[in-house]
């Protein structure tokens, strides 16, 4: 599922991704920002919830009021904008939330981690999971802390979180930390391409050249048919096929 949605299932294209342009590269964006006071321990404590709950909560309230007065101001709505609902309908917006995925969390002794058998493991192990965020005016602003609670708990009693983790282990085993340097999937992606296109270059290079050198010598007639064949096979598989009558010469 996370595969699928990741490749298949993009983001609605609404004002908060409107920047970016073809290539990946986002375009220039302002930030403003202003300083409130709000108590998230005494809401996390009231909705027996975690901090980063009610912050993602925020969070999603905010996005939701924001895309509404923009949608407002798109329809050249005059007035209370923010007070009338004009979002579309089946916004798709996804958050990336980054997961601890040790067997035991915490911080522990360096006694305890050096026993035999402890399931306290060496390291930082992190995954992320992909966080829908349902775009909506609500009247209870509690509800949006709600939506995301429920929306991380179903996330967590899932593998997606170590199945990430698990794919950044292999990306990171099979290219190193150059991949992880670039900024945009699209930069990455390229990069990926011309690795593998460099490496399927050098392995052609060198199949041909063992389709060009192999002999007969003690081998047997089978095994010297078989083994010019496998070559054959192999060059066609990377997309470089031998014609009959080459391997016949």
């Amino acid at each position: 599922m996370f595969v699928a949605t990741t490749l298949f299932l993009k983001d609605t294209k609404t004002p908060l991704n409107s920047g970016r342009k073809k290539g990946g590269v986002v375009g220039p964006r302002r930030f403003v920002y202003r300083t409130v006071s709000l108590d998230i321990k005494l809401i996390k404590n009231g909705m027996k919830t975690t901090i980063n709950d009610v912050v993602m909560g925020v969070s999603l309230a905010g996005l939701s009021r924001y895309l509404n007065r923009r949608y407002g101001e798109a329809k050249e709505d005059k007035g209370a904008t923010e007070k009338k609902n004009n979002l579309p309908k089946n916004i798709r917006l996804r958050a990336t939330l980054i997961m601890n995925v040790r067997p035991s969390s915490g911080i522990h002794g360096l006694a305890e981690m050096m026993e035999k058998g402890s399931k306290a493991k060496w390291g930082t192990k992190i995954g992320f999971v992909l966080l829908p965020f349902n775009i909506a005016l609500q009247d209870d602003p509690l509800d949006y802390v709600r939506q995301i609670k429920a929306a991380i708990d179903r996330k967590k009693h899932s593998h997606e979180a170590m199945l990430t983790f698990f794919i950044i282990k292999m990306v990171l085993k099979l290219f190193g930390t150059k991949i992880v340097g670039f900024q945009t999937s699209h930069a990455a992606w390229t990069a990926l391409e011309k690795i593998f296109s460099t490496s399927s270059k050098a392995r052609v290079m060198q199949l041909r050249l063992e389709f060009q050198t192999i002999r007969k010598g003690s081998l047997s007639m089978m095994e010297y048919i078989l083994g010019i064949k496998n070559i054959s096979n192999n060059l066609a598989t990377i997309g470089e096929s031998v014609s009959e009558r080459d391997q016949i010469l």
